[in-house]
């Protein structure tokens, strides 16, 4: 074996028989140590960049540098953000424990079973552009970037704790994705039909009546869903935003919009600026109080299942929405359809942004508001011609 570099804490060794690079050096317990150059690196740089390492950290166990054990860490780190998030804390980084499960997956499902237990001291820049390949293969663009930040910071806070001295992510740029469709929007008629067809009295109990039209809903039922479909229809609220409204949040004839359910777990609204209060026209307002009576008192939340627990978006989308506008025979939407109907007939009516985005939740100045009154307006222009 040849020197070839010595450092403050190891050396850089090559065996000329087989072109192999090899550092050692001396761990906290005063055994000697050897690791292989891997094959993709520069043996200097490598060895320099161990070296810094071994300063930092005095030893380079490569148990604990790998990567299925420091996200381990990584998730632990997390937890204690959900728990400020929870209890609100006024110190310390916040996250809702929605986005702790999606970084959680995240992790689990697309940067574990390509890494594994490599040791993360040794993950180079081009590691990462070989993963972003493999994941291009297995997920769309947009869920590839955002899986790259996830790990982007985790290799930021491992830098933090001097596990590694570099970030190899930090010049990996976001893959190229392709515009999304919003989906289609329905029409001020359409919204008004879909909730002729889904108003409850249309109700029977009748068994022919329901065995003709294969609906066999009760009057409870059938009460809530056009509830809901009416309440997002006119007001604009997300469908988290409604899923997770409190009956002493609607006050009249006005809604108090301060929090939001996602993946039947109730936490803060999207943003600070979709706290608002939202007017309610007599219609909805007279619907809620009669909810209400036929419900009772007990419960806290407007909507909840048969359980009593929160229902998904997913859930109230396949059960509530679908069959609504299938029943009216409309073209399908989701319930951001409905939000963006809501959107585009107020600026018809000549209302401010600055209003719209108010009552809509959108920050004052958003892009987010024109945009979507543009995309629908551009696809009546596409349309007619």
């Amino acid at each position: 074996m040849a020197l070839i570099f010595t450092g403050k804490n190891l050396k850089l060794y090559n065996n000329e028989t087989d072109g192999q690079f090899q550092i050692r050096y001396w761990d906290n317990d005063g055994k000697r140590k050897r690791n292989r150059v891997p094959k993709d690196s520069d043996p200097i740089a490598f060895a320099k960049k161990m070296d810094d390492i071994l300063g930092q950290t005095k030893t380079l166990t490569v148990a604990e540098r790998a990567m299925d054990e420091m996200m381990e860490r990584y998730k632990d780190l997390m937890r204690s953000h959900v728990e400020n998030y929870r209890n609100n804390s006024k110190h310390g980084k916040q996250l809702a424990e929605s986005t702790f499960d999606k970084n959680r997956s995240y992790i689990d499902q697309h940067i574990i079973p390509y890494f594994g237990s490599d040791n993360i001291a040794h993950i180079t820049p081009k590691n990462i552009l070989r993963w972003q390949d493999w994941l291009q293969d297995r997920v769309k663009s947009g869920t590839a970037n955002s899986v790259l930040g996830v790990l982007n910071r985790a290799m930021g806070w491992f830098v933090l704790e001097e596990y590694i001295p570099v970030n190899p992510c930090a010049e990996i740029e976001n893959l190229p994705t392709h515009t999304v469709d919003q989906g289609y929007t329905p029409t001020s008629a359409e919204v008004a039909q879909l909730l002729d067809e889904a108003h409850h009295r249309n109700f029977s109990d009748d068994p022919v009546t329901q065995a003709t039209f294969g609906d066999e809903r009760d009057l409870k039922t059938w009460m809530w869903h056009h509830l809901l479909l009416r309440l997002c229809a006119e007001t604009g609220c997300r469908i988290s935003e409604a899923l997770a409204l409190e009956w002493s949040k609607v006050r009249g004839d006005t809604i108090i919009i301060s929090q939001s359910a996602v993946n039947a777990r109730v936490g803060k609204t999207k943003t600070d600026y979709s706290n608002r209060i939202v007017p309610i026209g007599a219609t909805l307002s007279a619907l809620f109080k009669e909810y209400r009576f036929l419900v009772g008192t007990h419960h806290k939340f407007v909507f909840l299942n048969s359980k009593g627990n929160h229902f998904r978006g997913t859930c109230v989308d396949r059960q509530v929405l679908q069959p609504a506008i299938k029943r009216a025979g409309l073209k399908s939407f989701g319930w951001n359809g409905l939000r963006r109907a809501y959107i585009t007939h107020l600026l018809d009516k000549n209302m401010s942004e600055r209003h719209v985005q108010k009552l809509c939740g959108h920050a004052p100045g958003s892009k987010m508001t024109r945009a979507v009154y543009d995309k629908v307006k551009e696809k009546d222009v596409l349309t007619a011609a």
